[in-house]
Formats: C-alpha cells, structure tokens, sequence
C-alpha cells in the first residue's frame, strides 16, 4: 500500500505545482501585458462597472479617457482596466448605434458605493463632456473567476491526452466567390479596425462582450462554438479576465452577461477571424443579443504608473522637443562616454525590472495627432546613432532601463 500513498501523494504534488503555475502565468499576462488591475482576490460585495464612451468631435482620446478615469477613482472606484475600441465587431440592437470610443472598468466597494458616486456632481460632469456614454453593472463572482485558469488547464490536458489536433497556427480560409463579394465582407472591416491599433495591441487584444441569451435551441449551438473556442484559448494560453453577471443600471436594455476575453494580439485576432478554423464554427455563435468590441489597453498610456505594462516610446526629429529638457542641450544631464564609470555598476535589483526593448517608434508629431501622448507628459531625451529619442518619464519610472539599436549601434537609456 505504500507505493499506492506516494504515488497518489506524488500525482497530487505535481498537480497542485501545474495548479500554481498556471496562476501564475496567468496572472503574470493580466498585469504584464493586458494591463489589468484586478485582484485576485475580492470581496463578494464589489461592484464592477463597464462604462462605453464615445468622445466628442474635439475630445483627444487619451485626454478624454484619463479624465473619466480620474473622476471615477476620485470617487472611490479602482479603474480595472481602459481600453480603446478598435472596432465594434458585432452591434447590440438594445443600444444606440454608437461610434464607441473606448471602455473603462472601473470596481465599486458597493452597489451603494456606485449609486452614491453616480449621483455626485462630478460623476454627471465627466459624463456630459463625452459625445455619449452608457455604463452597465457586472456582478463578479471571484471564485468563478478564480477557477477559469483550472479549467483552461483541465481542458488543455484533455486535449494533449486525447491527441487533438493542433489548432494553431491557422490556415487561412478560402477567399469569397465572385457572387459573395457584390455584398461587403463585414470581416474586412473588422480586420481593418484591428490591424490600424497595432501600436496599442501589439500584444493584447481584449473583447468586451455585452450578451444576451438566446432560446433553447441557439444556446446548445452557442455552447458548441463555446466549447471550440474554449480549446483554443487552452492551447494559446489565453482566455476569460472577467465573468459576471450583468446589471441594468440606465436605459431598458437587458443583458445576461458581461464577458471580457483577453487575445494574444491583434494581429493573432486578425488572423483568427480570417481562419478556417473560425469560420468553421463561427456559425454555432447564437445569441440573443450582443455587443462584442475588440479593444487594446490603454492605461499604460493614461500619464500614471500602472503595475507593469506596455511601454511606448516616439522618435524625435523636431529640434523643438530639445527645449523640454536640459535647457535646450540635449544629454547636459546624460552619461557621456568620457564620464562613464564602470565601478558604478552593480547586480542590485537584478531580474526586478522588465528591460524595455525598443523595437519601434514613431513621429512625435504622429504621436501627438493621435492623441498617444500630450503636450504635458514629461519625456526623457537620450540621443542615439539615428537621431534623439524620447521615453516617457512615467514609463521609464517602472522599467528603468530601455534598450534597442540604431543604424547597427547598440544605445541603452537608464533611469
């Protein structure tokens, strides 16, 4: 009997360890790449809200949304995460055929913590300076949601044992015949809207999804499509950041769920959508309603330090952006090579900061334009075989080190 205790002591060891790591990773991606602020942990007593904001003719993005997401958190709420609408994939017929601009989730103590914000003066203000808004309540269970990794892991060792075939990478579906192109592909637009926010959803493409059931019969096909989609996110390592249950706080209409799905990236969902694997099984989709919105964090760019994230960086060609810093002389404050001592260096903190790679960047004028940055975010200046560049203060504040290469020369920024 005792080989039967240690082997059965072992296998319970080796899952508790898969159970653990599988958290792990998991809660490594949230933080680290889909910028998501959720504790693991909560009260059963929160109370989510994800609130859609359509800006104003006028209104910068990035302007506008750290505005509302400062009202919120100033009344007490944690903005869980913010996210800008690449596209509205699939329109609700219970809402207003809105433009969307962006999303922010924001956690309530209370229901009454929220119904008390709501109706303060400035929670009315922020509002009004938007286009148009709608907020929906989501009641999140945290063991529901807590057990979503399990059950990824659970169906990704199913999968391997019964030697299901590999789902990814996909291949791409026949094109449409001559006759099917007289109407619009609706998914030309949706890869379009996904493929223009590269530079925000390099790495993370989260959908929101506002959903209605449908009758007996569409939900069994639902359920089919679920169950695919489900082997997929087991077998890429993503899935679900948020499940609960939806509450009407304005207007009539009426959802069953608010459903918020993390991809590896716009281009992954790109590719997805255009697959054989999706079209094959996207027909099972079967609701009563819904609103799905692919989106790309945001917060990382919001001017606040976040627990990590995404960095951005923009190139400099304009003479003007030297003025921000060292009074007008680029580097007065750098390390020179002349000035460079070795002995100042040290191992301390090793492995605490993720070293930000530069891997693109862009015009300041650009970034500017597209509302990606402001004109009163503080920027660090460096120069580099290819001209000056420019980090973000706020973001060098958590990776501390940036690196990449220039015209085949090495360049690393520290702060």
């Amino acid at each position: 009997m005792k080989w039967l205790f240690w082997t059965v002591s072992i296998l319970l060891i080796v899952a508790l360890l898969a159970v653990a790591a599988q958290h792990f990773r998991y809660l490594s991606t949230r933080r680290d790449i889909v910028m998501d602020r959720q504790d693991v942990f909560h009260s059963s007593s929160v109370f989510h809200v994800a609130t859609l904001l359509a800006l104003s003719p006028d209104q910068p993005l990035l302007t506008g949304v750290k505005a509302f997401v400062d009202a919120v958190e100033r009344d007490g709420a944690t903005v869980v995460y913010a996210g800008k609408i690449a596209v509205i994939a699939l329109q609700s017929k219970q809402l207003p055929q809105e433009n969307w601009s962006a999303f922010v989730l924001a956690q309530y103590p209370s229901r009454d913590a929220y119904d008390a914000a709501a109706a303060t003066p400035g929670y009315t203000e922020i509002r009004a300076s938007f286009a148009n808004t709608y907020a929906l309540g989501m009641q999140r269970s945290a063991m529901l949601n807590l057990t979503l990794p399990i059950v990824l892991l659970g169906r990704r060792i199913m999968d391997i044992v019964t030697l299901t075939p590999a789902r990814y990478p996909f291949r791409k579906a026949e094109a449409a015949g001559q006759a099917e192109l007289e109407t619009p592909d609706p998914r030309s637009r949706l890869v379009e809207g996904l493929l223009a926010n590269r530079e925000y959803g390099k790495d993370a493409c989260v959908v929101l999804n506002f959903i209605k059931s449908g009758s007996t019969e569409q939900r069994e096909a639902n359920s089919g499509y679920g169950n695919e989609m489900l082997g997929l996110m087991a077998e890429m390592g993503n899935g679900p950041t948020h499940i609960g249950r939806a509450v009407t706080l304005e207007g009539d209409a009426n959802f069953d769920q608010v459903v918020i799905v993390y991809y590896p990236g716009v281009e992954y969902f790109a590719d997805l959508v255009q697959s054989e694997f999706f079209t094959g099984i996207v027909g099972g989709k079967q609701l009563g309603d819904t609103l799905a919105s692919p989106t790309v964090p945001l917060l990382p760019y919001l001017q606040r330090t976040c627990r990590g994230g995404l960095t951005m960086i923009v190139k400099l060609l304009n003479f003007l952006i030297v003025l921000l810093v060292a009074g007008g002389v680029p580097g007065t404050y750098a390390t020179t090579p002349e000035s460079f001592d070795i002995n100042r260096y040290s191992t301390a903190g090793e492995g605490w900061f993720k070293t930000f790679h530069v891997e693109q960047t862009q015009l300041l004028q650009s970034a500017l334009d597209s509302g990606l940055v402001n004109g009163t975010m503080e920027v660090l200046v460096t120069e580099t075989a290819a001209g000056k560049l420019a980090l973000l203060k706020d973001q060098m504040s958590f990776h501390h080190i940036a690196q990449g290469t220039d015209n085949g020369k090495n360049w690393m920024a520290t702060f």
